[in-house]
């Protein structure tokens, strides 16, 4: 009995791959989602896969911070900003710009998500050389989308009362 419930219990803990947001970072995200109209389960699902929600997080050798992981080097109006001078609300707000650019420049929410972390340019030559769905073909892992779009699905299970 012990072993069963040690296997429900490891399986039910990596079965998203993830954890849950604290209730500060998901109060934080619903004001970016109502303020904007955006889904707050998908800037949920982008958060975790990018950092497990932590905002203080520095990745890409010193170029990607927030719990958004937004790139410097990419996005030079962030040069001279760090995750202690930018709030998650600010960061979410640019990450839904970047995420309605790219979905009317990809035509899809997949494809949006999936340009989030493989470029717009690197998801559209996934497109066109591999058909609509190969979106993921440009990301890290080649499941970017599929990823985001899963933990979105368990926190608006999870949350969805709140919002």
């Amino acid at each position: 009995m012990k072993k069963t419930i040690l296997v429900l219990a490891l399986f039910a803990s990596t079965a998203s791959g993830t954890t849950f947001p604290n209730e500060y970072v998901r109060n934080e995200v619903y004001k970016v989602a109502k303020k904007n109209n955006f889904s707050p389960w998908v800037l949920l699902g982008l958060a975790s896969r990018e950092t497990d929600f932590r905002h203080s997080l520095v990745g890409d050798k010193g170029e990607s911070f927030t719990m958004f992981q937004i790139h410097r080097g990419f996005h030079p109006e962030f040069s001279g900003e760090t995750s202690e001078t930018i709030s998650i609300v600010s960061a979410g707000d640019w990450v839904v710009k970047e995420l309605r650019q790219s979905l009317k420049a990809l035509g899809s929410i997949n494809a949006a998500i999936a340009s989030y972390n493989g470029g717009r340019g690197g998801v559209g030559r996934a497109i066109r050389k591999h058909g609509p769905q190969a979106y993921d073909r440009a990301t890290t892992g080649g499941d970017y989308s599929k990823d985001v779009l899963a933990r979105a699905r368990l926190f608006a299970e999870k949350f969805g009362q709140e919002y």
